[in-house]
This record gives C-alpha cells, structure tokens and sequence, in this order.
C-alpha cells in the first residue's frame, strides 16, 4: 500500500496539478525513492518482521529496526533455541526446536532502545557465575548438559517476531509518520518541477538565455552544499536498519 493518497495530495499540496490517471504512478515512484537506499533504506509501512540477533555476553540482543508496534494484538513474540536448554528429565533439546519465552519473567523488552534483556542466566546458555563476569573458562564447562574442554562453546540462538514501521491511516497520526508524508510531497515537488523534466529554456532577458538539463535539481545545491534532493532524503535515512557488531 502507498504512504501517501490522492486525498493526503489535495490537503498538504493542492498546489501539484496532477492527471487523474498518473497520480497513483507518481506517488509510488516518490515512495520507491524514500525506501530505496538513498533513503530509508527499507519499507516504511507497518510490517511483521523476523530477525534473529545475537546474543552477546550480558545477555541483551538487539533489533535493527525502529519504531516497534507494543500493542497486545502486535506484540514481539521472543524465542529461543540451542543445545543447552534442557527438557523435561534433563534431556536436550533438539537444536531446531524453537521455545517461545514469557515476557516479563524470562525477558524485558525496550521499546524506544529495541533491545531485549535475557533474565534468566540459563536461558542464555550460560550459567550463574558466566553471567555476572562474562569470561569465567571454568564456568563453561561446569553446567549441563556437560561438555568436554575441547568442544566448542555454543550460544543459545535467538528469533524475535516483532512489527515495525509506521501507520500511516491511523487517527491521530504519529508525528514522524507525518513527517514521512511531508517528506514524499516533497520529493514529488522536485520530481514535478519544470527542471526535472527534460531540457528547457529560459530566456533571461533580450541578450542572454539558459539550458537546463534533467539533472539540474539533483545537482542544484542547498545552503549545506548538498542537493534539495538529499535533503530531503535525510529526514527518511533517520530510519535505516541499524548495524550491530557481535
């Protein structure tokens, strides 16, 4: 679905003379440059999303993606895997088999950061003693199940399915959605100016005329000696997927 409607066009830029036909074709182009990786980088929608971080040492793990829905009906669901959970009897657990966790007691979740806190040292793979100093060799090899000194160290596996992105219908609409909104007008006001649109001229006066070619709004520069282009494109690189170093 598109950020923006013909109704959003008529109310925030009445300005823009746009073909019945043709409005729907210049919206979705101005959307494809603010999600392209110019921009955003990603879709800026509403959108379940499954990501499977790592889990690092004081058992936090980190999402990529911002804003995070925390409504009941599109809450994360947070799970878990690895060799050293247990089952029933102290039996392993097979290396696929995914164990959805409980939030609150056996995780905390941080919506504005989009991180998860692991509360409970075992479900982390690691044992008490681990937990608190993060390098503690012997506490490696003394919880279970038990592993020989030579096998290697294996942390547990995480997946969390959690909803990112905006509602661009709801009422009242969240400021940065209408930012966005904001943002793709603009990219369809450059995109519709006389400039963008192929070689013209200009005569000046009697003596002195000047060509423009398509490109003469990507190059024409702001006060920041970056392209209007770019600045625009700035308020949208605000949401890129974040990098993580293990």
């Amino acid at each position: 679905m598109a950020i923006l409607t013909p109704t959003d066009l008529v109310k925030l830029a009445p300005e823009l003379e746009l073909d019945s036909g043709a409005i729907n074709s210049a919206i979705l182009t101005a959307q494809m440059i603010a999600e392209s990786p110019m921009g955003a980088n990603r879709p800026l929608e509403e959108q379940r999303f499954v990501e499977t971080p790592i889990l690092n040492g004081k058992g936090i793990i980190k999402l990529s993606r911002l804003p995070i829905n925390n409504t009941v009906q599109k809450a994360p669901v947070v799970s878990i895997r690895g060799r050293r959970l247990l089952a029933s009897f102290g039996l392993p657990l097979s290396d696929n088999q995914w164990i959805t966790l409980n939030p609150s007691t056996d995780y905390e979740f941080d919506y504005q950061l989009g991180e998860v806190r692991i509360l409970s040292a075992n479900l982390a793979g690691l044992t008490t003693e681990s937990w608190g100093l993060g390098s503690a060799a012997r506490a490696r090899y003394s919880g279970r199940p038990f592993r020989r000194p030579t096998q290697a160290h294996e942390k547990s596996e995480m997946k969390v399915e959690y909803t990112t992105g905006f509602d661009f219908k709801a009422v009242p609409i969240d400021p940065r959605a209408q930012e966005i909104k904001i943002a793709l007008i603009s990219i369809l006001k450059l995109q519709r100016s006389p400039m963008a649109s192929g070689m013209k001229q200009y005569t000046l006066n009697n003596f002195y005329s000047v060509l423009y070619g398509s490109e003469a709004t990507n190059v024409n520069t702001s006060s920041t000696d970056s392209t209007l282009l770019q600045d625009v494109l700035m308020v949208l690189k605000r949401y890129r997927p974040r990098e993580f170093v293990s």
